[in-house]
């Protein structure tokens, strides 16, 4: 986006500040998520928790957390692809990759049955 209504103060990639992380031998920076993309992805987290038929599976919550990697990617490299992606996440760093995401984003991993602190 290289500008938000004819403005020149929209986001700019490659500018945003996040944290470095390493994904398949390459350091990239893992943006915070915006408002929007914060709310959608905890609209989504929350209706993935109460889904109870069928369950969710595994594969449900990799996509939710695969989703919310890319959106915090796309901040700084709107270029990188789904399938870039899969290709550049592991089983270690995809767990080191979501936790930066939402510690960024203000939400904080909490065990099953534990609430989310309130602020």
């Amino acid at each position: 986006m290289s500008d938000l209504n004819g403005k020149s103060y929209a986001p700019r990639p490659g500018h945003i500040p996040g944290v470095a992380i390493n994904l398949g031998g390459i350091d990239l920076v893992l943006a915070p998520l915006g408002l929007r993309l914060m709310r959608e992805f905890e609209t989504k987290a929350k209706d993935l928790a109460a889904k109870t038929d069928p369950p969710p599976t595994p594969e449900d919550y990799y996509e939710l957390n695969l989703g919310a990697i890319l959106e915090s990617l796309h901040r700084n490299y709107p270029e990188i692809t789904r399938d870039e992606l899969d290709a550049l996440l592991d089983s270690e760093n995809l767990k080191e990759a979501i936790a930066a995401v939402l510690n960024q984003s203000g939400l904080k991993r909490v065990k099953p049955g534990e609430t989310q602190p309130v602020k």
